[in-house]
């Protein structure tokens, strides 16, 4: 009789340790953070921080930009120079609140997308002020002559859509939720754009064109505040 009570005991303390190790959350992870191509963290608006995952969804294949590309994705572009370590596959977005181990799928797909680790083609924009969040960019270079990003931002736990931009200039955090991004396309000149974001509604406002005394001044004075 004591043998069995012991064995019973013993088979009771295993199934508790299984159970106590066991998180369904966890083994329902679509991907592991392991396998995340860019990882950043950023805040929403109330200054709660999410992990951002940028993750292959099929194979990838990493070449270094030439002008006598390997691949059709691997050549020489606007922010894409000679011997840029580029990766080139189809990604999706994921998040995950990092009080919770679980991590969510946003929904969001880039097929045929080629990463660039020196020009961060995948960016964020640390916010610089109170009530204002990070923002997200996911870029492409579109030729020669500019750069193209659809900027996302958390809102309510969920990875939200804004707008996608054309520049050749990064945006520049002018002011809370403000933005001014610029276009220097050689034979037009330099024309600059503000941006603002209601982070309460995620509605981005239409582009207001603005003008300077000395435009060239403000390009040569242009803010880095994207990372």
């Amino acid at each position: 009789m004591k043998i069995k009570v012991k064995l019973f005991i013993m088979l009771s303390a295993v199934f508790a340790l299984c159970f106590s190790t066991y998180h369904p959350a966890e083994a329902a992870n679509p991907i592991k953070p392991s396998q995340s191509r860019v990882t950043y963290t950023i805040k929403d608006a109330n200054g709660k921080p999410y992990t951002i995952y940028f993750a292959p969804s099929s194979k990838e294949t990493n070449a270094k930009a030439s002008k006598n590309p390997q691949y059709k994705w691997s050549g020489l572009r606007f922010n894409t120079k000679e011997g840029d370590v580029l990766y080139n596959a189809n990604y999706k977005l994921y998040t995950r609140d990092p009080k919770l181990s679980h991590i969510k799928d946003a929904k969001i797909a880039y097929k045929n997308y080629t990463v660039n680790t020196r020009n961060k083609s995948v960016h964020i924009y640390p916010a610089q002020f109170k009530g204002q969040p990070d923002l997200l960019a996911i870029s492409n270079d579109d030729g020669f002559e500019s750069e193209s990003a659809d900027l996302y931002y958390m809102r309510n736990g969920k990875l939200t859509y804004i707008v996608g931009a054309t520049y050749t200039k990064r945006p520049m955090i002018k002011g809370k939720n403000l933005y001014l991004i610029a276009n220097d396309i050689p034979g037009y000149g330099p024309m600059f754009f503000e941006l603002y974001l209601d982070p309460k509604t995620g509605i981005w406002d239409d582009y207001d064109g603005i003008q300077f005394s000395d435009p060239d001044w403000v390009l040569r004075n242009w803010k880095k505040h994207w990372r």
